[in-house]
């Protein structure tokens, strides 16, 4: 019985930060379920259902294992422009995914080199 309370805890966290700064009738909307449900849930008396967890991990581009307290936090943060949660990229997975970019044309590198500037740019503070 406790575990289930411990991933009712867990949810509670993630589903306050995906929430971020809507309230919680601007989240239910989203959702569509009512403000009392995300109340809830927030407050660890509920767990979602698992339709509800997809819903959300394809609405914030997160791993339903996220939601559920199962992967470590550490592992994703909020975007300080949006306030989206997004995936954190640790030096080993930056170091792999550049090494996979070698083996690519140089047809490819231009396009890679080209999005890396939007992104930059996007994301450059003023």
């Amino acid at each position: 019985m406790s575990n289930e309370k411990d991933v009712a805890k867990k949810v509670a966290v993630n589903i306050k930060l995906l929430r971020g700064n809507a309230t919680q009738k601007e989240f239910a909307e989203k959702l569509g379920v009512s403000p009392q449900a995300v109340s809830e849930w927030e407050n660890a008396k509920k767990i979602p259902r698992m339709g509800i967890i997809e819903k959300l991990s394809m609405m914030y581009n997160v791993p339903k294992s996220f939601i559920l307290g199962e992967e470590q936090h550490y592992a994703f943060g909020v975007d300080a422009k949006t306030g989206n949660i997004v995936p954190r990229l640790d030096n080993e997975e930056i170091v792999s995914t550049i090494n996979d970019l070698l083996d690519l044309p140089d047809e490819a590198l231009c396009e890679v080199r080209y999005l890396i500037e939007l992104v930059k740019n996007k994301y450059k503070k003023d």
